[in-house]
Protein backbone atom coordinates (compact mmCIF):
# COMPACT_ATOMS: atom_id res chain seq x y z
CA UNK A 1 0.00 0.00 0.00
CA UNK A 2 1.08 3.66 -1.14
CA UNK A 3 1.09 6.19 2.14
CA UNK A 4 1.39 9.70 1.82
CA UNK A 5 1.67 11.44 5.52
CA UNK A 6 1.92 15.49 6.21
CA UNK A 7 2.71 16.63 9.19
CA UNK A 8 5.06 13.58 9.92
CA UNK A 9 7.54 15.85 12.34
CA UNK A 10 4.70 16.98 14.64
CA UNK A 11 2.96 15.78 18.10
CA UNK A 12 0.98 13.36 16.39
CA UNK A 13 2.99 12.36 13.43
CA UNK A 14 5.61 11.38 15.38
CA UNK A 15 3.88 8.66 16.74
CA UNK A 16 2.41 7.92 13.34
CA UNK A 17 5.74 7.02 11.92
CA UNK A 18 6.62 4.94 14.35
CA UNK A 19 3.62 2.86 13.73
CA UNK A 20 4.07 2.49 10.22
CA UNK A 21 7.74 1.78 10.48
CA UNK A 22 6.75 -1.66 11.63
CA UNK A 23 4.60 -2.51 8.44
CA UNK A 24 5.87 -3.58 4.58
CA UNK A 25 3.85 -0.48 3.32
CA UNK A 26 5.84 2.29 1.45
CA UNK A 27 5.39 5.72 3.16
CA UNK A 28 6.19 9.07 1.83
CA UNK A 29 6.11 11.97 4.23
CA UNK A 30 6.15 15.78 3.32
CA UNK A 31 7.71 17.80 5.09
CA UNK A 32 8.93 21.54 5.37
CA UNK A 33 11.93 20.59 7.34
CA UNK A 34 14.31 17.97 7.29
CA UNK A 35 14.86 16.16 10.48
CA UNK A 36 16.59 12.41 11.06
CA UNK A 37 15.18 9.32 9.16
CA UNK A 38 15.72 6.35 10.98
CA UNK A 39 13.23 4.11 9.00
CA UNK A 40 13.70 2.41 6.08
CA UNK A 41 10.22 1.97 4.38
CA UNK A 42 9.37 5.45 5.09
CA UNK A 43 10.97 8.39 2.75
CA UNK A 44 11.00 11.83 3.73
CA UNK A 45 10.58 14.31 1.07
CA UNK A 46 11.03 18.46 1.78
CA UNK A 47 8.21 19.78 0.79
CA UNK A 48 5.76 23.48 0.91
CA UNK A 49 2.21 22.53 0.76
CA UNK A 50 2.05 26.34 -0.28
CA UNK A 51 4.60 25.62 -2.95
CA UNK A 52 2.81 22.72 -5.32
CA UNK A 53 6.31 22.60 -7.29
CA UNK A 54 8.02 21.19 -4.19
CA UNK A 55 5.90 17.85 -4.21
CA UNK A 56 3.69 18.01 -7.39
CA UNK A 57 7.02 15.41 -8.93
CA UNK A 58 7.00 13.28 -6.17
CA UNK A 59 2.65 12.66 -6.07
CA UNK A 60 2.60 11.87 -9.76
CA UNK A 61 5.18 9.11 -9.34
CA UNK A 62 3.97 7.88 -5.82
CA UNK A 63 0.40 8.17 -6.88
CA UNK A 64 -0.36 7.62 -3.00
CA UNK A 65 -3.68 5.39 -2.56
CA UNK A 66 -4.03 7.03 1.26
CA UNK A 67 -3.38 9.82 2.06
CA UNK A 68 -3.13 11.22 5.98
CA UNK A 69 -2.89 15.53 6.36
CA UNK A 70 -2.01 15.98 9.94
CA UNK A 71 0.33 19.31 8.95
CA UNK A 72 -1.35 22.95 9.97
CA UNK A 73 1.56 25.38 10.74
CA UNK A 74 1.96 27.54 13.88
CA UNK A 75 -0.07 26.19 16.11
CA UNK A 76 -2.09 27.53 18.39
CA UNK A 77 -1.59 30.87 16.62
CA UNK A 78 -5.26 31.35 15.36
CA UNK A 79 -5.38 34.44 13.59
CA UNK A 80 -6.94 35.21 10.44
CA UNK A 81 -3.64 35.17 7.90
CA UNK A 82 -2.18 32.17 9.63
CA UNK A 83 -5.66 30.28 9.31
CA UNK A 84 -6.37 31.10 6.16
CA UNK A 85 -3.06 30.26 4.84
CA UNK A 86 -3.57 26.77 6.28
CA UNK A 87 -7.19 26.44 4.84
CA UNK A 88 -5.54 27.55 1.13
CA UNK A 89 -2.73 25.38 1.14
CA UNK A 90 -4.98 21.72 1.91
CA UNK A 91 -7.06 22.73 -0.06
CA UNK A 92 -4.43 23.07 -3.03
CA UNK A 93 -3.10 20.15 -1.79
CA UNK A 94 -5.68 17.51 -2.14
CA UNK A 95 -6.81 19.37 -5.60
CA UNK A 96 -3.33 17.63 -6.79
CA UNK A 97 -4.05 14.51 -5.04
CA UNK A 98 -7.78 14.55 -6.55
CA UNK A 99 -6.30 14.66 -10.00
CA UNK A 100 -4.00 11.78 -9.68
CA UNK A 101 -6.92 9.57 -9.92
CA UNK A 102 -5.05 6.58 -7.55
CA UNK A 103 -6.35 8.03 -4.09
CA UNK A 104 -9.13 5.83 -2.12
CA UNK A 105 -8.92 7.03 1.35
CA UNK A 106 -8.11 10.22 2.81
CA UNK A 107 -7.82 11.12 6.59
CA UNK A 108 -7.85 14.71 8.26
CA UNK A 109 -6.83 15.87 11.50
CA UNK A 110 -9.46 17.80 12.52
CA UNK A 111 -10.25 19.69 16.28
CA UNK A 112 -12.73 19.26 19.37
CA UNK A 113 -13.10 22.75 18.77
CA UNK A 114 -15.22 22.25 15.71
CA UNK A 115 -18.08 21.72 18.22
CA UNK A 116 -18.02 24.91 19.68
CA UNK A 117 -19.68 23.19 22.89
CA UNK A 118 -18.80 24.09 26.89
CA UNK A 119 -20.42 21.53 28.96
CA UNK A 120 -22.17 17.72 27.79
CA UNK A 121 -20.74 15.20 25.40
CA UNK A 122 -19.49 15.85 22.13
CA UNK A 123 -21.38 13.36 19.80
CA UNK A 124 -20.16 13.16 16.00
CA UNK A 125 -23.40 13.79 14.69
CA UNK A 126 -23.07 17.78 16.08
CA UNK A 127 -21.41 19.82 13.67
CA UNK A 128 -20.64 22.63 15.82
CA UNK A 129 -20.24 26.41 14.40
CA UNK A 130 -17.38 28.30 14.16
CA UNK A 131 -16.30 30.43 16.51
CA UNK A 132 -12.66 31.94 15.67
CA UNK A 133 -10.61 31.88 12.51
CA UNK A 134 -9.27 28.19 13.05
CA UNK A 135 -12.54 26.65 13.50
CA UNK A 136 -13.50 28.60 10.46
CA UNK A 137 -10.60 27.41 8.42
CA UNK A 138 -11.77 23.69 9.49
CA UNK A 139 -14.88 23.53 9.25
CA UNK A 140 -14.09 25.25 5.63
CA UNK A 141 -11.93 22.18 4.92
CA UNK A 142 -14.20 20.21 6.15
CA UNK A 143 -17.03 20.92 3.84
CA UNK A 144 -14.97 20.91 1.06
CA UNK A 145 -13.57 17.44 1.30
CA UNK A 146 -16.91 16.00 1.92
CA UNK A 147 -17.93 17.72 -1.63
CA UNK A 148 -15.02 16.71 -3.24
CA UNK A 149 -14.11 13.23 -1.65
CA UNK A 150 -17.89 11.81 -2.73
CA UNK A 151 -17.34 13.45 -6.50
CA UNK A 152 -13.84 11.56 -6.60
CA UNK A 153 -15.47 8.36 -4.90
CA UNK A 154 -12.76 8.64 -1.97
CA UNK A 155 -13.41 7.24 1.64
CA UNK A 156 -13.22 10.10 3.55
CA UNK A 157 -12.02 9.78 7.51
CA UNK A 158 -12.53 13.26 9.53
CA UNK A 159 -10.75 12.74 13.11
CA UNK A 160 -11.50 15.13 15.96
CA UNK A 161 -8.69 15.08 18.07
CA UNK A 162 -9.55 16.56 22.01
CA UNK A 163 -6.86 17.73 24.57
CA UNK A 164 -4.12 15.46 23.74
CA UNK A 165 -1.37 15.70 25.77
CA UNK A 166 2.22 13.37 26.29
CA UNK A 167 6.26 13.47 24.99
CA UNK A 168 7.04 15.88 22.24
CA UNK A 169 4.50 18.44 23.22
CA UNK A 170 4.95 22.30 23.71
CA UNK A 171 7.03 23.42 26.55
CA UNK A 172 4.39 25.90 27.20
CA UNK A 173 1.27 23.27 26.46
CA UNK A 174 -0.77 22.24 30.05
CA UNK A 175 1.52 19.14 30.99
CA UNK A 176 5.11 20.72 30.67
CA UNK A 177 3.89 23.72 32.20
CA UNK A 178 2.40 21.66 35.57
CA UNK A 179 5.90 19.23 35.31
CA UNK A 180 7.99 22.84 35.15
CA UNK A 181 6.49 24.47 38.25
CA UNK A 182 6.38 21.22 40.22
CA UNK A 183 9.69 20.58 39.81
CA UNK A 184 10.80 24.00 40.62
CA UNK A 185 8.98 23.94 43.97
CA UNK A 186 6.09 26.59 42.85
CA UNK A 187 2.64 26.54 42.70
CA UNK A 188 1.47 25.95 38.95
CA UNK A 189 0.24 29.53 37.34
CA UNK A 190 -3.14 28.09 36.08
CA UNK A 191 -5.98 30.28 36.36
CA UNK A 192 -9.19 27.94 36.02
CA UNK A 193 -7.84 24.64 37.82
CA UNK A 194 -11.78 23.44 37.80
CA UNK A 195 -12.68 23.36 34.19
CA UNK A 196 -12.68 20.15 32.75
CA UNK A 197 -11.63 18.66 29.67
CA UNK A 198 -11.36 15.19 27.86
CA UNK A 199 -7.72 14.84 28.04
CA UNK A 200 -6.25 12.26 25.91
CA UNK A 201 -2.56 10.07 25.34
CA UNK A 202 -0.90 11.33 22.20
CA UNK A 203 0.04 7.78 21.43
CA UNK A 204 -3.33 6.45 21.85
CA UNK A 205 -4.32 9.61 19.30
CA UNK A 206 -1.70 8.12 16.94
CA UNK A 207 -3.21 4.75 16.91
CA UNK A 208 -6.69 5.88 15.90
CA UNK A 209 -4.93 7.25 12.69
CA UNK A 210 -3.42 4.50 12.10
CA UNK A 211 -6.51 2.08 12.21
CA UNK A 212 -7.71 4.54 10.14
CA UNK A 213 -5.31 3.75 7.37
CA UNK A 214 -5.67 -0.35 7.58
CA UNK A 215 -9.45 -0.65 8.93
CA UNK A 216 -12.43 -0.59 6.61
CA UNK A 217 -14.36 2.50 8.29
CA UNK A 218 -17.10 4.39 6.32
CA UNK A 219 -16.64 7.82 5.48
CA UNK A 220 -17.36 10.30 8.71
CA UNK A 221 -16.34 11.71 11.52
CA UNK A 222 -15.13 10.14 14.78
CA UNK A 223 -13.48 11.48 17.85
CA UNK A 224 -10.12 10.62 19.05
CA UNK A 225 -11.09 11.17 22.73
CA UNK A 226 -10.79 9.34 25.72
CA UNK A 227 -14.64 8.91 26.61
CA UNK A 228 -14.36 11.09 30.10
CA UNK A 229 -13.65 14.88 31.21
CA UNK A 230 -10.90 15.36 33.48
CA UNK A 231 -10.47 18.48 35.96
CA UNK A 232 -6.92 20.41 35.53
CA UNK A 233 -6.56 20.08 39.31
CA UNK A 234 -7.01 16.24 38.98
CA UNK A 235 -4.29 16.56 36.33
CA UNK A 236 -2.45 18.71 38.58
CA UNK A 237 -3.23 16.09 41.62
CA UNK A 238 -1.63 12.86 39.32
CA UNK A 239 1.22 15.16 38.39
CA UNK A 240 2.36 16.33 41.45
CA UNK A 241 2.20 12.45 42.49
CA UNK A 242 4.83 11.62 40.33
CA UNK A 243 7.18 14.49 40.83
CA UNK A 244 7.06 14.92 43.92
CA UNK A 245 5.44 11.87 45.67
CA UNK A 246 2.66 14.35 47.57
CA UNK A 247 -0.16 16.71 46.76
CA UNK A 248 1.24 19.77 49.01
CA UNK A 249 0.38 21.83 45.87
CA UNK A 250 -2.58 20.47 44.99
CA UNK A 251 -4.09 20.95 48.20
CA UNK A 252 -2.40 24.74 48.52
CA UNK A 253 -4.63 25.58 44.87
CA UNK A 254 -7.55 24.16 46.11
CA UNK A 255 -7.64 26.39 49.21
CA UNK A 256 -6.87 29.73 47.24
CA UNK A 257 -8.18 29.26 44.09
CA UNK A 258 -11.92 29.50 43.95
CA UNK A 259 -12.52 29.74 40.68
CA UNK A 260 -15.74 27.90 39.21
CA UNK A 261 -15.06 25.30 36.23
CA UNK A 262 -16.51 27.25 33.24
CA UNK A 263 -16.10 24.06 30.54
CA UNK A 264 -16.54 20.72 31.14
CA UNK A 265 -17.12 18.64 27.71
CA UNK A 266 -15.61 15.35 26.64
CA UNK A 267 -16.01 13.14 23.15
CA UNK A 268 -18.33 10.16 23.04
CA UNK A 269 -16.21 7.16 22.00
CA UNK A 270 -18.86 4.53 20.21
CA UNK A 271 -17.77 4.89 17.44
CA UNK A 272 -14.35 4.80 18.05
CA UNK A 273 -14.73 2.12 20.02
CA UNK A 274 -16.69 0.33 17.34
CA UNK A 275 -14.54 1.24 14.71
CA UNK A 276 -10.86 1.53 15.10
CA UNK A 277 -9.86 -1.63 16.92
CA UNK A 278 -7.93 -3.19 18.34
CA UNK A 279 -7.57 0.26 20.42
CA UNK A 280 -6.01 -0.23 24.00
CA UNK A 281 -6.17 3.77 25.59
CA UNK A 282 -3.46 4.21 28.17
CA UNK A 283 -5.25 5.71 31.62
CA UNK A 284 -4.16 9.27 32.26
CA UNK A 285 -1.85 7.92 35.43
CA UNK A 286 0.24 5.85 32.76
CA UNK A 287 0.23 8.72 30.21
CA UNK A 288 1.26 11.17 32.85
CA UNK A 289 3.87 8.86 33.90
CA UNK A 290 5.56 8.28 30.67
CA UNK A 291 5.32 11.88 29.75
CA UNK A 292 7.14 12.68 33.04
CA UNK A 293 9.57 10.08 32.09
CA UNK A 294 10.34 12.20 28.70
CA UNK A 295 10.36 15.63 30.19
CA UNK A 296 13.12 14.38 32.82
CA UNK A 297 15.05 13.94 29.95
CA UNK A 298 14.64 16.54 27.37
CA UNK A 299 14.15 19.66 29.58
CA UNK A 300 16.12 22.46 28.82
Amino acid sequence: MRILLTGGSGFVGKYLLELLSNTKNNVIVLNKSNYKNNYKNITLVKANLSKPNTYKKILIEFRPEIVVHLAWEKIPFFDHKTCKTNLDNSILFFLNIFCLGSCKKIIIAGTCLEYNIMKGVCKTKINGEPYNYFTWAKHSLKSWLEIEAKKNKINMIWLRIFYAYGPFQRSGSLLPTIFNSLQKGKLPNIKNIRNKNDFVFVYDVATIFYNSIFNKIKSGVYNCSSGKSVSVIKLISIAEKIVNKNNKYTNELKKINKNKGLVNFWGSNYLTNKYFQPLRMHSLEEGIKISYKYYKIHKK
